[in-house]
């Protein structure tokens, strides 16, 4: 009991002093550097293929993109095909084709809408016309159904899913210019406030977080110390200072050097962690190499070697060797695969798995987690020192500083109105919550989610539990609903409780002042938005998408005709004859890309 007391007793101290102390390590992230946003290019492939497995297709097969590959064959065929592309009737009836089948999954309408949405890129006024097209047909159909409240709510729609891609690659200009800026000083003021102390390498609990489900509950003595780094002779310049805690892998060691020797330079330029060893020069003959499994431990559960394991110190000097270079790490490598092999090895780092907890047994109370409610008032830390990021962030999400919404924002929510006042739909609520569901649900949530579609940044699963609760705040913020908050309820929603009262009257400003803001006309609106994403679409990329919606028509041609069949009209019927032409074109041999996409 006793010890009991001492650890709370401790642990309520540490968190004390952390609250009162600290604020000024992270004015860091406000210097003037450049933002590492992603190229067009790349922005517009992350958003298309957003999900990983179709994602990870596109990457194994970049090389057909790039390579001098032959497209005459491809480009004869999708000759008739561009004809159907050209008819918006052919798309509409495609779009109600899949969204009445409930064959169709989440994951088939998110491949589907990146081809369809691709595969138009090369005329952006035509793509516009499309997607509004599409979205006021979605919204009718659903105002027939009773169902106006869940549009873009959770997006199981192709249309919606359409309209979501389209907005995203249109909206890449306007956060470079501002919302992207504060994103990533928020997103740099989490990794340097969720690095100040332990991260378990393995489950990414963080000692300081804002989510509740992540948070370290185990006490640990930490020591941070400075180290010094013999660079690369390729970096030309003395040796380099960093601090480090006692309890980091070496892993984790390498990102925080290779954080202080790149600092706002893209990710995917920077040298990577496996490309070179740390070697701790001891004495002026005798030299390690760190790892973080030094081969030298028995057993199927191992713990991966820290700072602290080599006994290494303040102001310890290591080296930067090139991996190659090192035939203690192949020898290293050998004996972890050897193991691997035979028996797979489990590792672990801060957080001992349950089989070792159990055999440990009750003589060992100071590796317990205490009293796990006793570390929530990290979650008060962390908060406290990104708050300034996140208000920051919040108003240029509602541009409250400037009043200069961005075209696009505007257009798409005066549609909004547009369409429910032509078909004498009188809820505002249920309007609004059009606008929300698109712009935080669809929109910004997907961002915090995934925020290296934007930023050319590492992810990091203890940053991005922490995005998740400030997207959950956002999302909050935007929320007309008047939640009761008690001791039960969420850690997530009683961080930023009382802040959300102050956000509410933010975002109905920003409401009122979009609503009072000129509308651009349907013809302004094409003039300003297409040179803004021109140069968008990779030529090789656009043929190949175009392609592959191609082979998904003539793989489920039978159903779009019995749909085309109901409709009687001149148009239809052209568009049904050219659809049989397809669908007797004989073809072999084709590969692809989009196999998750295919039905029978």
């Amino acid at each position: 009991m006793e010890e009991l007391e001492y650890s709370v007793r401790n642990e309520c101290k540490q968190a004390f002093a952390e609250l009162q102390t600290g604020v000024a390590d992270l004015k860091m992230t406000t210097d003037n550097h450049p933002i590492p946003f992603h190229n067009k290019t790349e922005f517009y492939i992350r958003i298309l293929f957003r999900n990983s497995t179709l994602y990870s297709g596109l990457l194994r097969n970049r090389q057909c993109f790039d390579s001098s590959l032959n497209f005459d064959g491809a480009l004869a065929k999708l000759s008739n095909f561009k004809y159907l592309l050209k008819s918006t009737q052919f798309l509409l009836k495609l779009v109600e084709m899949v969204d009445s089948d409930t064959c169709y999954t989440l994951e088939n309408k998110c491949a589907l809408s990146s081809l369809i949405v691709g595969s138009l890129l090369d005329d952006m006024r035509y793509c516009t016309e499309v997607v509004f097209a599409i979205l006021n047909h979605h919204i009718l159909l659903s105002l027939k159904k009773c169902e106006p409240h869940i549009i873009f709510r959770q997006s199981g729609s192709l249309a919606e899913q359409i309209f979501t891609v389209w907005f995203s690659l249109c909206f890449l200009e306007y956060l470079k210019d501002g919302p992207g800026q504060s994103m990533y000083l928020l997103y740099k003021a989490l990794k340097c406030q969720i690095e100040r102390g332990p991260v378990d390498a393995i489950t990414g609990d963080a000692r300081y977080s804002l989510n509740e489900s992540k948070l370290l509950r185990r006490p640990l003595d930490v020591t941070s110390m400075q180290l010094l780094v013999i660079p690369f002779d390729s970096f030309k310049q003395s040796p380099i200072i960093f601090r480090a805690l006692s309890c980091d892998t070496i892993t984790q060691v390498k990102k925080k050097l290779l954080d202080t020797i790149y600092s706002n330079e893209p990710f995917s330029t920077r040298l990577s962690v496996d490309q070179f060893h740390l070697e701790w020069i001891c004495s002026e003959h005798c030299a390690i190499i760190l790892a973080d499994d030094d081969g030298l431990e028995e057993g199927e559960i191992k713990k991966l070697k820290c700072l602290d394991d080599y006994n290494i110190k303040e102001n310890a000097l290591l080296a930067m060797k090139p991996i190659s270079t090192s035939s203690h790490q192949k020898y290293f490598d050998k004996v972890s695969n050897s193991k691997s092999n035979t028996h797979p090895i489990q590792y672990y780092h801060l957080e001992q798995p349950l089989s070792i907890e159990n055999c440990v047994g009750k003589d060992d109370d100071s590796a317990s987690t205490s009293i796990p409610e006793i570390f929530l008032t990290r979650l008060l830390t962390s908060k406290g020192m990104v708050q300034k990021f996140m208000d920051d962030f919040l108003e240029s999400v509602l541009y409250a500083k400037d009043f200069e919404y961005p075209q696009l924002l505007l257009f798409v929510f005066h549609t909004f109105d547009e369409i429910a006042t032509r078909n004498n739909f009188m809820d505002e609520m249920a309007v609004r919550s059009w606008k929300v569901n698109l712009w935080i649900l669809r929109f910004w949530v997907n961002i915090l989610s995934n925020i290296n579609y934007v930023l050319d940044v590492e992810r990091i699963p203890a940053v991005d539990s922490s995005l998740a609760v400030i997207a959950q705040t956002l999302v909050d913020a935007f929320s007309n609903a008047n939640y009761k908050f008690g001791k039960e309820s969420p850690s997530s929603k009683l961080l930023f409780a009382k802040d959300i009262k102050k956000y509410r009257i933010k975002v109905a400003d920003f409401f009122r002042n979009v609503a009072v803001s000129p509308r651009l006309s349907t013809e302004d609106f094409h003039r300003y938005i297409v040179p803004s994403i021109e140069n968008l679409c990779d030529g090789r990329i656009h043929r190949s998408l175009q392609n592959h919606l191609y082979e998904w028509v003539r793989s489920n041609g039978i159903c779009l005709l019995k749909q085309l069949s109901t409709d009687q009209s001149a148009e239809t019927r052209g568009i049904i004859e050219c659809l049989k032409y397809l669908l007797s074109y004989n073809e072999t041999d084709v590969n692809h890309i989009y196999a998750a996409v295919q039905f029978e």
